[in-house]
């Protein structure tokens, strides 16, 4: 080995010498090198921020919405026995009223009955609509005095419209 480096000639040494350590670049860094990037992150931030609020605002504005959606989970457990199916339907029927003022300024809703209430219901029911079923219940029952005597196939049904409309009308 000692051989070798005494054959070089005065070239390759002299070459040798010259040679230094291989340069590494500076890493790059993480922050945008130019303002556009800054406004776009402002921007994208801004849009972030809006979207949360936006959320926020109509996670509370439908708040009567979950409130009557939960109510109708209890009457729901009802319209089983046969002696309390009545009541528990007339109850669905508040129920869409009081759903429908949480909605709607009391001026524009409460005076609503019979015909004219289920055109309401069904005009705001959204891409589900109202069944038959149900329009004719409303119509005929809301607020008279005797208790309906409906089968438990249509008191399922009238439950799911009250469900749909609840969950899906457009305000």
């Amino acid at each position: 080995m000692a051989d070798a480096a005494v054959t070089m000639d005065a070239t390759t040494r002299a070459a040798l010498q010259k040679l230094t350590d291989i340069w590494m670049p500076s890493p790059v860094p993480w922050t945008p090198q130019t303002s556009g990037w800054a406004v776009l992150g402002g921007i994208v931030l801004t849009v972030i921020i809006w979207a949360a609020l936006r959320a926020v605002r109509r996670y509370r504005a439908d708040g009567y919405r979950r409130e009557a959606l939960a109510e109708l989970d209890r009457i729901e457990v009802r319209l089983l026995d046969d002696r309390e199916r009545g009541a528990a339907l007339t109850d669905i029927a508040r129920l869409l009223k009081r759903a429908a003022l949480g909605g709607w300024p009391r001026a524009e809703v409460a005076s609503l009955s019979g015909t004219r209430w289920v055109a309401f219901l069904r005009a705001h029911a959204g891409r589900y609509g109202l069944s038959e079923v149900a329009a004719s219940f409303l119509e005929e029952r809301e607020y008279s005095g005797r208790q309906p005597v409906v089968n438990v196939i249509h008191a399922r049904e009238i439950t799911e419209a009250a469900r749909q409309w609840i969950g899906s009308h457009n305000v």
